[in-house]
């Protein structure tokens, strides 16, 4: 069983641009975007590289930006 803490870690992969679940590996996914432009975020099994992916995978990769600590899809640019 995976405490709470372990579940509330992520880790950033620079390389291919993921959010993961320190947890379990998961990927920080958006699951889909409202008319009211809000979205959902899940965890799910990563498929940045998977051609048939929603997105071909860029909901699922992210840019962290240090200087002002934002973290933004490369699906929309949002979030």
């Amino acid at each position: 069983i995976k405490t709470t803490e372990q579940r509330q870690k992520w880790i950033y992969n620079s390389d291919d641009g993921t959010i993961r679940s320190i947890a379990d590996g998961r990927c920080l996914t958006i699951e889909k975007e409202t008319s009211n432009k809000r979205s959902t975020l899940i965890t799910t099994s990563c498929e940045i590289h998977h051609s048939k992916s929603l997105d071909e995978g860029k909901n699922q990769q992210w840019t962290i930006n240090t200087s002002d600590q934002t973290v933004v899809s490369q699906m929309d640019g949002k979030w």
